[in-house]
């Protein structure tokens, strides 16, 4: 019993010294969670660190890290093209997700953002909006 009320004690303590900005960008990072792990584990691997020659990492990954917003045309459109990760050469395809929802995509973002070794941003939908208005669809 004193167990128990102990956790509830911790638990909004934790809550009580968050702002609603923390809140919200954790609760993004734990939807995004989801996310990545129905959409994206498969080939990144649950730690992000790809699967080796075939799938590059996104932790710790340069060319997600030098600006997340721009991975956001990748991940809708996919690619065909080989990319440079790291200093490595990838070859495989990247299918396009393009069913996924700009609020679903912030989640996403700002996961791969803050996880991991990666120290991150939160992105709103509204990020989201404005950068996929910037992508050429294939």
């Amino acid at each position: 019993m004193i167990k128990t009320v102990l956790v509830f004690v911790f638990a909004f303590v934790l809550l009580a010294g968050c702002n609603d900005a923390d809140r919200k960008k954790q609760q993004f990072i734990s939807l995004g969670r989801l996310v990545y792990q129905k959409q994206c584990a498969n080939c990144h691997q649950d730690n992000g660190n790809g699967y080796e020659a075939l799938y590059p990492p996104i932790n710790q990954s340069d060319y997600f890290l030098a600006n997340p917003l721009n991975s956001l045309c990748l991940i809708v459109n996919g690619a065909e093209e080989p990319m440079t990760v790291n200093g490595k050469e990838y070859n495989l395809p990247m299918p396009s997700f393009a069913h996924l929802k700009p609020d679903e995509l912030a989640k996403l973002l700002t996961y791969l953002s803050n996880s991991w070794d990666n120290d991150g941003s939160f992105y709103s939908e509204e990020d989201v909006t404005k950068t996929l208005a910037t992508c050429s669809n294939k």
